[in-house]
């Protein structure tokens, strides 16, 4: 099928009346039974149908041309009549569904508004979406980022901003569901709003203002978001001073992971000073979150499968930590963080070790990590959890891309006899390079390979490389009328995660 431009007419080409002779010999094998050629030129579209004549009958040929062309003036009848535009399965990601079953997911989701794509989860969204499900007010997954603005802030400008970032990215304007078919999905919506809400609480006393904005802040993790229904990103910018702003800013995880933290905090700036300057924004070609939705559903499953079965095999214990509790069901999460802060000399000598042994220093944390278990499980064999960035570097742009990349898998750190750290430490190097090739398989179903089930992994361990704060600290000085930002803080991004 193709289309030729009628400006070609106007340089002087046009295709002639003469017969130009076959194209290909007719000695040569027939690839297929029919072919079928279109082309528009000058506004009509005419199709060939290439046949063997020891096949079929110029007669049953013509009769499928007229059947054909029938068909082709009916969904143009079908089409001229509606008013606007409606999804088939060849218009989204998600090939799987039917047109029934489209049908039906666009009728049940038009009070939220109209779909622009469906495709289905990754394995970590799918786990957060089941968790929040299993206990909706457990509010495992919800992020909250807090930090203070001073300066010359407009507020309709930082408004625009962030309307210019949830059409820009489809992932901000998605929502998750379990209960259409036998996969969950997500839906993108071609129009989601930004939920900014701005209040001036200068009337107040200081004493005031300190404790509105802290049950302000409560009241925020208290709501959550509805996985359905909501916009699952939304910022609160609270005045307190003349020139002093308190913004709280909070998403749910299954929208993406912390490196896009810095990647959304810098779009935002971008497109607040371009506003105010009266510029256009200066960002990165986009590459749709949905072309790694595509890559997940091509990799090896069955690869995978065989892997993390002989990774985990003859693995019988319960890696436990000390003093670990049974979480009643149903609970609100009440995390609590513990910072615990290395010198410099340590840090540094901890760099030196894994330079040396040509492993990274994430190795050595986890190795590290691995051996504190052994000896509280009384055990050279233990299993925890680990987060990986699954960040495919096929994918052109994947470094710049928004959405959830991230993915958990498990970690065996098996000592052999008097083995060594050293020794331990380069073996779950290896271990790792290895793993890479099937750690984006899900993590529920790697865990239904043990015979522990789904009480394999009890904490993850999560290692990260991306500083939030010093990177948010410095956008506000991009623009020609800058932002002093400071105390960025985050809530729930933390080392170590207990389940």
């Amino acid at each position: 099928m193709g289309q030729v431009n009628q400006d070609s007419v106007q340089d002087g080409i046009k295709f002639s009346p003469y017969f130009s002779g076959p194209s290909v010999s007719e000695n040569n094998k027939r690839p297929f039974v029919l072919n079928i050629n279109g082309i528009v030129t000058e506004g009509r579209l005419s199709l060939s149908i290439n046949y063997s004549p020891k096949q079929y009958h110029r007669e049953t040929m013509e009769q499928l041309a007229s059947l054909y062309k029938d068909c082709l003036n009916r969904v143009v009848e079908h089409c001229v009549t509606k008013e606007q535009t409606e999804l088939t399965p060849s218009d989204i990601s998600c090939k799987s569904l039917t047109i029934e079953q489209l049908d039906q997911i666009v009728e049940q989701t038009g009070h939220i508004g109209r779909i622009e794509n469906v495709y289905p989860l990754t394995p970590l969204q799918k786990e957060m979406l089941y968790e929040s499900e299993r206990n909706p007010i457990s509010g495992a997954y919800f992020v909250q980022i807090m930090f203070d603005m001073r300066g010359d802030f407009d507020v309709d400008s930082f408004a625009q901003s962030l309307d210019q970032l949830m059409q820009r990215h489809a992932i901000l304007r998605t929502n998750f569901y379990s209960d259409f078919v036998d996969i969950p999905l997500q839906i993108v919506y071609k129009e989601k709003k930004f939920e900014f809400n701005y209040e001036d609480v200068t009337g107040t006393s200081e004493l005031q203002r300190e404790t509105y904005v802290d049950e302000y802040m409560e009241q925020d993790k208290a709501r959550g978001f509805d996985l359905q229904r909501d916009s699952l990103i939304r910022m609160s910018v609270l005045r307190t001073k003349p020139e002093e702003y308190r913004v709280i800013w909070s998403f749910h995880h299954i929208l993406m992971d912390g490196w896009c933290m810095s990647l959304v905090s810098k779009e935002i700036f971008e497109n607040y000073f371009a506003i105010r300057e009266n510029r256009k924004p200066q960002v990165t070609l986009l590459t749709p979150y949905s072309q790694f939705i595509e890559w997940l559903e091509q990799q090896d499953h069955q690869g995978a499968i065989t892997y993390w079965s002989h990774y985990l095999e003859g693995y019988e214990g319960q890696t436990k930590l000390p003093g670990e509790k049974i979480k009643p069901k149903h609970e609100r999460q009440n995390s609590r963080t513990l910072n615990c802060y290395l010198d410099d000399v340590l840090v540094e000598q901890m760099k030196q070790i894994a330079e040396q042994q040509h492993v990274t220093l994430h190795t050595l944390v986890q190795t590290a990590w691995g051996v504190l278990l052994q000896q509280y499980n009384d055990s050279n064999d233990v299993v925890f959890g680990s987060v990986v960035s699954g960040r495919p570097p096929v994918i052109p742009g994947i470094e710049s891309m928004i959405g959830l990349f991230i993915n958990a898998i498990p970690v065996r750190i098996q000592a052999q006899g008097g083995e060594s750290f050293t020794s331990l430490m380069k073996r779950n190097q290896s271990q790792a390079v290895e793993s890479h090739a099937y750690d984006t398989y899900s993590l529920y179903d790697i865990q239904n390979l043990t015979k522990q089930k789904q009480s394999l992994i009890n904490h993850v361990v999560v290692y990260q490389n991306f500083p939030v704060d010093h990177r948010m600290e410095s956008l506000g000085q991009k623009g020609e009328i800058p932002l002093e930002i400071m105390n960025v803080g985050v809530q729930n991004i933390i080392v170590l995660i207990l389940r």
